[in-house]
């Protein structure tokens, strides 16, 4: 559509598609990448990261509509010798999202060699 020149017609059906998906501009979201040499370990740490984050969002699930997908392969998996993993949480209100993954940064140690980005 685009490059037929329909640019306006390409701008509605992207919203739509958007808002179908919960993507934004109709939620936010926040993408945390695991890397590390090695893949089993980034996953577990990966997930364990998410059931924290996943237990502490739970009281808020009222106020503010929230959801975490993965842990996945980054669409780049492997990149100078590291395994990457990711989860990305979406949700309306930021500023629950935001305090929650803070406090989950905060509190969460991963093992030796896995780095959160």
């Amino acid at each position: 559509m685009a490059s037929e020149g329909k640019i306006e017609e390409f701008y509605k059906r992207e919203l739509e598609l958007r808002k179908d998906l919960k993507f934004p501009p109709f939620t936010r979201m926040i993408r945390i990448v695991f890397r590390g040499r090695d893949n089993q370990v980034v996953f577990e740490n990966a997930g364990e990261f998410s059931y924290v984050l996943r237990s502490l969002l739970q009281n808020t699930r009222r106020e503010n509509s929230w959801e975490i997908l993965g842990p996945a392969e980054c669409p780049l998996s492997y990149i100078a010798k590291n395994y990457r993993v990711h989860i990305i949480i979406r949700g309306v209100n930021m500023n629950v999202l935001h305090r929650a993954v803070r406090s989950t940064l905060k509190s969460y140690k991963a093992s030796h060699g896995v780095y959160i980005e």
